[in-house]
């Protein structure tokens, strides 16, 4: 794929939802990282910044993924930790 190609991919509605769904799990990773003293927080900010104004998903969106299976376990069990609540409302809308 050429770099024009790769970037009309990257605007398009599944570009938009794979990068969305790779900046939610590494900020999730990042955040995980102990101690606390070894997240790189400028990366972790960066990140965001993109995810807010350029990828712009529901985080909920993936948890509900990874509930119904198709995500890896390692990566979101501490956000399901966290946000199991937030998630079972959305779920139970669908």
């Amino acid at each position: 794929m050429s770099n024009s190609g790769a970037i009309e991919f990257l605007m398009s509605g599944r570009g938009k939802y794979i990068m969305a769904q790779a900046l939610h799990y590494g900020i999730q990773s990042l955040e995980s990282v102990e101690p606390e003293v070894m997240q790189e927080k400028s990366n972790i900010e960066d990140m965001k910044y993109l995810r807010d104004n350029l990828f712009n998903y529901p985080d909920a969106l993936f948890e509900i993924e990874y509930l119904r299976g198709s995500e890896v376990p390692s990566v979101m069990e501490d956000a399901r930790k966290r946000d199991i609540k937030k998630v079972s409302m959305v779920r139970d809308e669908i």
